[in-house]
């Protein structure tokens, strides 16, 4: 009797076993099953080869540790307001201010020097507010490029050589360096041939003073404001081609130091002048 009684226990005991192993093998299979889904579900929501702005937008959002290098923007053509998008709860709060700020840290921006902007037409406002920002940006192919108002505008600390870029298609530099307050860099490879504005492009710039005179204006219609308050600027700069310009309004305003001779200036379709020379030398 008592060697059916063990019989049976141990009959049961090797059932249990077997149920136990069926149960852990199981269990092995369905994490393994839960650790393929979710490394595909990840895979798939980092796509780091945004289709539009948008879905770019949307990248920097939510991955805000992630390396820009990593981040293929071949496809992108626009940037405009990129990163404002990216910070816009930051920007909604300060908009008593004359311009906002942007305050992440230049750390931030690392490997942004790689990024394919050769397909990009529109940097209007891209680096508009992030006062800290100074990357390494020389190497781009800006080749596309048609706009690039504001594009530095308030980036106070930005410092960087970009005279190589193709500017050969931009037509709009309104407030390019805008209070970009720190920026003094060569800029006389550039081709402004197509730019027709340029209205503001170094307003409240109070540190650059560096040659122009190789531009090519011969496009430029509008110029207003686009020295004033530049308090360092003192270039020759009367080899531009003005004879398309109409609005020279404020040019020089506050220019304290510009001193420098303008007679070969075509000015016969200028149509605003007002306030041109004013406070200036």
């Amino acid at each position: 009797m008592v060697k059916i009684i063990s019989l049976i226990l141990c009959l049961l005991f090797l059932n249990a076993c077997k149920s136990d192993a069926k149960n852990l093998e199981q269990n092995t299979t369905n994490l393994e099953q839960n650790a393929t889904k979710l490394e595909q579900n990840s895979s798939k929501s980092i796509n780091l080869t945004p289709q539009n702005k948008e879905e770019l937008i949307l990248l920097l959002k939510e991955n805000k540790g992630l390396y820009l290098g990593d981040i293929n923007t071949s496809k992108i053509t626009d940037m405009s307001d990129l990163f404002a998008e990216v910070f816009a709860k930051e920007l909604e709060a300060q908009y008593i201010h004359y311009y906002p700020r942007i305050k992440v840290e230049n750390d931030y921006f690392n490997g942004i020097e790689k990024w394919d902007v050769s397909g990009v037409e529109n940097f209007k406002d891209t680096f508009a507010f992030l006062e800290n920002f100074d990357q390494n940006i020389s190497s781009w192919d800006t080749s596309s490029a048609k706009t690039m108002e504001r594009m530095f505008y308030g980036a106070k600390n930005f410092n960087q050589n970009i005279n190589d870029w193709d500017v050969s298609k931009v037509e709009n530099m309104n407030a390019m360096f805008l209070e970009a307050i720190t920026f003094n860099q060569p800029l006389d490879k550039w081709d402004v041939s197509k730019v027709e504005s340029m209205e503001g492009i170094f307003y409240h710039n109070k540190v650059f003073n560096q040659k122009l005179n190789t531009w090519n204006t011969k496009n430029l219609t509008d110029t207003s404001f686009a020295f004033a308050s530049a308090s360092s600027f003192n270039q020759d700069l009367n080899s531009w081609d003005m004879s398309k310009v109409e609005n020279t309004s404020y040019m020089f305003y506050e220019a304290s130091k510009f001193n420098k001779a303008l007679n070969k200036w075509n000015m016969s379709k200028v149509k605003n002048m007002e306030y041109m020379f004013y406070k200036a030398v």
